[in-house]
């Protein structure tokens, strides 16, 4: 768990095998958070949402805030590609 003054948000992706919280201080964007976890955005299903479960922009620049959940499954275990 991270401290009571770090923002949290929460990354389920197929090379971590689990949903980790992660300290929103660490990833200031998505394409860091994916360059960090060596995860190409052409070979990944990305979905972002918002701590209200809002769709959020699936951009390399678009920042990473509290609360936030980011799904990252691999393109190629997708039916149908």
């Amino acid at each position: 768990m991270a401290p009571e003054n770090e923002s949290v948000f929460y990354l389920d992706s197929y090379t971590r095998g689990r949903v980790t919280q992660l300290n929103v201080s660490d990833f200031a964007t998505l394409g860091a958070l994916l360059e960090l976890e060596n995860i190409s955005m052409n070979s990944a299903v990305i979905m972002f949402k918002d701590k209200n479960g809002n769709a959020k922009s699936v951009e390399a620049n678009t920042s990473i805030e509290e609360g936030d959940t980011i799904d990252v499954q691999n393109a190629s275990n997708k039916s149908g590609n």
